[in-house]
């Protein structure tokens, strides 16, 4: 909460698929460029970003996302907009009355010296909106509080310079008008349906179901952009031990060059037991050429609820830890064997609990089964089962075409790379020197 206004954990009950929404400081992928429309149904709101924008997860307490401008010659950003969810105590909430007590509190807390509050609408919503600067560093801010529920406000919040409020104030206006409300009831009860169904799937897996969906041989992929081959992956499924525990482990290698990117090599390691209880992950990510190589390591370790873990770069270390919910935790590992351990033979939606540890965050993982379908590419008359796997709720659905048993035919992941079942040997013709670059990554 801002600081002053008084809000009460009770007054709306919070349930764990939205708290574990909100993510740590995360720049998202493919942030520049012309906007698209922003959905965010556990929320109820809609609205198009500013082009040519930074789009991230929150970065401050009750920050649900944030746009930012950001200047190549300088690392800080030029401007910042953001949607914010705030609940208040009380039930019957005049605005009149409750703008101007904003005012002051802000002016306490955030030392917003802002000019009287206005009261308006923002697509059919009462709202309060504020203008005014930061005491002290004389940045320009607007604050745009919705009424959108008894009690809930979602809170539009730019800050930059002063000498471009004016621009900064039309910008703010566009994405207002864009602004479309929804009831989010809908989708919060079916995301809480969906983790009911992966608790229960995650309940009932043994190690016998496990080996039975795991592929022993090692499987290859090519991987295509644009209609072009870009790299290859390499998948390794077994048994394995890990901290004295037993369990399974899954291996994965991968080579990536987009074009006008820089090469990428990847080596993951997954190990989960059963019971999810013991989890390890490891990864390694190499981009560049020599002399201008990058190399991150980053290293997990989950025991019961807690996960303890690492990013190395640069001989520079960041650790962190956190607590994760029991009985809904997918780790890693099972999410690689999930296309061939759920039901096919009908609709169904599974949501899980899953860690990122690039933010040392919680997110919503929901694999969803669609149903038989065609897809040109598999070829005329195929019919394959159409499947979708969104790793959090503001990331882009990884699409998947599978076969009766669960075997990924095809798939493209976040609308950009596209995975398809390959022989070795063809593999190895497009990328003659597959093997030298896996014996690299640590075959």
């Amino acid at each position: 909460m801002f600081a002053g206004i008084t809000a009460s954990r009770g007054a709306i009950v919070i349930s764990l698929f939205l708290s574990v929404a909100a993510c740590g400081q995360q720049y998202l992928a493919g942030g520049q460029g012309k906007s698209a429309r922003y959905t965010d149904p556990l929320y109820g709101y809609s609205l198009v970003p500013p082009d040519e924008v930074q789009q991230r997860r929150g970065n401050a307490v009750g920050m649900l996302m944030s746009w930012s401008k950001i200047d190549p010659s300088s690392p800080v950003a030029s401007w910042t907009l953001g949607i914010q969810h705030r609940v208040e105590t009380n039930k019957d909430i005049s605005l009149d009355a409750f703008s101007k007590a904003l005012s002051l509190r802000l002016r306490l807390g955030e030392k917003l010296k802002a000019a009287p509050a206005k009261l308006t609408t923002v697509s059919g919503k009462s709202a309060i909106d504020l203008v005014g600067t930061t005491i002290g560093t004389g940045a320009w801010q607007r604050q745009v509080w919705v009424l959108v529920r008894p009690q809930e406000f979602l809170v539009m919040k730019m800050t930059g310079s002063a000498s471009e409020a004016s621009r900064l104030s039309a910008i703010c206006d566009k994405v207002l008008a864009s602004m479309q409300f929804s009831d989010p009831a809908v989708a919060r009860s079916r995301r809480a349906r969906d983790l009911k169904e992966g608790v229960k799937l995650l309940g009932s897996l043994d190690m016998a179901k496990l080996l039975a969906a795991m592929k022993l041989e090692p499987r290859w992929y090519l991987l295509q952009m644009d209609g072009k081959y870009v790299g290859f992956r390499r998948v390794i499924e077994g048994p394995g031990q890990r901290k004295g525990a037993q369990g399974f482990e899954v291996k994965v290698w991968q080579k990536l060059q987009a074009i006008g990117k820089l090469p990428r090599l990847e080596k993951k390691v997954m190990f989960a037991t059963p019971d999810g209880k013991v989890a390890w992950f490891w990864h390694r990510v190499q981009t560049g050429a020599r002399p201008h190589v990058r190399v991150v390591t980053t290293e997990t370790l989950k025991q019961d609820q807690a996960i303890v873990g690492s990013t190395m770069e640069g001989g520079q270390a960041r650790t962190f830890n956190t607590i994760v919910p029991a009985g809904s935790y997918m780790p890693r590992a099972i999410v690689q064997l999930l296309p061939r351990l759920v039901a096919r033979d009908e609709p169904s939606s599974q949501a899980f609990i899953s860690h990122n540890p690039d933010w040392n965050c919680l997110e919503m993982r929901t694999f969803s089964i669609i149903g038989p379908g065609r897809e040109k590419s598999l070829g005329q008359g195929v019919i394959a089962i159409r499947a979708t796997d969104q790793p959090a709720r503001d990331v882009e659905a990884t699409e998947l075409w599978l076969d009766e048993n669960g075997k990924v035919l095809r798939c493209v992941e976040q609308g950009q790379l596209t995975v398809i079942p390959a022989a070795e040997k063809l593999v190895k013709a497009f990328f003659p020197k597959a093997e030298q670059l896996l014996k690299a990554m640590g075959d």
